[in-house]
């Protein structure tokens, strides 16, 4: 889109930004409502994302946590949360298909 724009006389100036912010502060919080809720599924996305919560989550709430069932998108996150939780579910999607192996 910006190519198309420079080529019909446009000045095309690309910002990109990203920014990660660690909500500590709510964690318990938000930990306490998933509780609640009956949530017994998380999702990892990234090895930080993992080690974060597992570090940041209180020693009364670390056995529910370690009790839910861990869905990861890749091999490596899987590695690491089968090492920290044992309860992983290997999503992989391919082609708009979602295998889970068990």
């Amino acid at each position: 889109m910006a190519q198309e724009a420079v080529k019909r006389g446009a000045m095309v100036q690309n910002v990109e930004c990203y920014r990660r912010v660690l909500i500590s502060e709510q964690l318990s919080e938000k930990i306490s409502l998933a509780k609640r809720s009956g949530i017994d599924t998380i999702v990892i996305t990234s090895g930080e994302i993992l080690a974060t919560l597992v570090e940041l989550t209180a020693n009364e709430d670390q056995s529910w946590l370690f009790e839910c069932q861990v869905v990861v998108v890749g091999e490596r996150i899987a590695t690491l949360a089968s090492n920290m939780a044992g309860n992983v579910i290997r999503s992989l999607c391919r082609k708009k298909q979602i295998i889970k192996l068990y």
